[in-house]
């Protein structure tokens, strides 16, 4: 009987020993922070329309990033008065030494006239948890101008650009029978200014030139924008608008060096 208790005993033993080294073997990968890229955005749009927007953010590798598809129940930009991100997509797009790069994409409702500045996104977990994270600075110019047809984006319309540098690169055709006058590139943001010439299109041309923009901070270093602006316009004394594709500016220039630039804006911009 003595015998029997001491193989019991044992077997609870050896039972309690092999659940802690299983405990002990376990790892349980840590919540990686997220680093989205601090965009210096200029974004117009016509009310009550969609538009997607891709944009770009990093975590610490061999860490467990928490935002996923599965586990987001909603995402907004916080204290947005004329958008609603409809849906969203996330994916992971590239790997550099230290992090891993994910790209967010959201689809958006544009839904009133008016203008305001955005700088954080809010992420509403399955669980109930909201995240907050900074993005830059976006400046969101909504309006209700008539949308005409008369132009398109021209062959040499960028994308993508290497670098910001304070430029927005563009190209023009006339779809129009007639010449098409166009009188203003209207890029909405308070933190900067820009310098623009009228000039008219002839029918079935082309036109491309470069819009340069003057920082009201000019120690503010800006490695990454997005740019989408209102086109304004005149056909036989008619004001029309045109909104163009947008165009992301830095992404052709991502290295290790910029992401840890843009990784330590983040965390300065969470504290302010």
């Amino acid at each position: 009987m003595k015998k029997k208790y001491t193989y019991l005993l044992l077997f609870i033993f050896i039972a309690i020993l092999i659940y802690m080294l299983n405990k002990t073997l376990i790892v349980t990968k840590k919540d990686a922070d997220n680093y989205f890229i601090q965009y210096e955005t200029f974004f117009s749009a016509p009310a009550k329309s969609e538009y997607n927007i891709d944009i770009a953010y990093f975590y610490n590798k061999n860490m467990k990033n928490p935002l996923n598809n599965d586990n987001i129940q909603k995402i907004s930009f916080k204290n947005s008065n004329l958008t609603n991100i409809k849906n969203f997509k996330i994916v992971k797009s590239d790997s550099s030494k230290k992090y891993d790069i994910g790209t967010l994409s959201l689809s958006i409702d544009f839904l009133n006239e008016g203008k305001e500045t955005i700088e954080f996104l809010e992420v509403l977990l399955v669980n109930g948890e909201k995240l907050t994270y900074p993005i830059g600075k976006w400046s969101i110019n909504v309006s209700n101008d008539k949308i005409g047809n008369h132009l398109l984006i021209g062959n040499e319309h960028p994308v993508m650009t290497k670098y910001f540098n304070n430029k927005y690169r563009f190209s023009l055709k006339n779809n129009y029978n007639g010449c098409v006058k166009v009188t203003n590139i209207d890029v909405y943001s308070p933190n900067y200014s820009s310098s623009f010439k009228e000039f008219t299109i002839n029918s079935h041309k082309e036109f491309k030139d470069v819009l340069y923009f003057e920082p009201i901070d000019k120690s503010d270093k800006v490695n990454f924008s997005i740019i989408r602006p209102k086109i304004e316009y005149l056909v036989n004394n008619n004001k029309y608008a045109f909104y163009p594709n947008v165009t992301y500016c830095g992404y052709l220039n991502i290295t290790d060096e910029t992401i840890e630039k843009e990784v330590q804006k983040s965390i300065q911009n969470n504290k302010e």
